[in-house]
């Protein structure tokens, strides 16, 4: 049976402020998603990626994406998230603090 497998590539590379760019995060997501198409290329899985990247990688645009392209997945297909850039901390609940030494969790 074919099943789909829906991909989200969010890639961020230019950030504002004091938050330090990176390199090679979009290029590292347009490099996955184009190596999982070429690998599944013939098959009968369909592949349906989706990339965001810099500007496009907002909070809202990474959550319109979850909501409106991976929620399309059926019981039988595959969702599949692929983050690049910084991510961020914040302070983790004193309940996780054996798994977080540095009492913070890590976020995107």
């Amino acid at each position: 049976m074919a099943r789909t497998i829906y991909a989200l590539f969010v890639g961020v590379d230019d950030y504002a402020g004091s938050v330090n760019s990176l390199k090679g995060c979009v290029n590292d997501v347009t490099r996955l998603r184009d190596l999982l198409a070429t690998r599944l290329n013939g098959s009968s899985d369909r592949f349906a990626p989706l990339l965001l990247t810099n500007a496009q990688a907002t909070r809202q645009g990474v959550i319109d994406a979850f909501r409106g392209h991976l929620a399309q997945a059926g019981k039988d297909d595959v969702a599949l998230f692929c983050y690049a850039g910084h991510g961020s901390q914040e302070n983790a609940p004193e309940a996780f603090w054996d798994f977080e030494p540095d009492h913070l969790n890590e976020t995107l």
